[in-house]
């Protein structure tokens, strides 16, 4: 994140734990950019992969000497793919008012 948007969530009031967890969020994604995105997946191979990335999570979490990166790495992919889903929710549900607009 740059300077001036960490600077605005905090002027948001954000809690820092949610600043940070941001943080670990967006260097996932950074880390996938090569992938080119989620725009154009549909929600129900978006569900799979968080799915898939909830039993990675456990597997972290539930290793014999669990380590921390391991399953903060495993939590920020898991909320990811649920920004995913709720962006392209969102996203279809804005599309549809607009062209609703121009179709009534």
């Amino acid at each position: 994140m740059a300077d001036e948007e960490i600077a605005q969530l905090r002027e948001e009031n954000i809690r820092p734990e949610v600043r940070w967890f941001a943080r670990e969020m967006e260097a996932k994604l950074k880390g996938n950019d090569h992938k080119g995105g989620w725009k154009d997946w549909d929600l129900k191979y978006l569900h799979y992969r968080l799915q898939e990335e909830f039993v990675e999570l456990t597997r972290a979490i539930n290793a014999q000497y669990p380590l921390p990166v391991d399953v903060v790495g495993e939590a920020a992919d898991v909320a990811n793919f649920c920004m995913m889903i709720a962006d392209k929710v969102q996203a279809d549900a804005m599309s549809n008012t607009v062209s609703a607009m121009f179709t009534e």
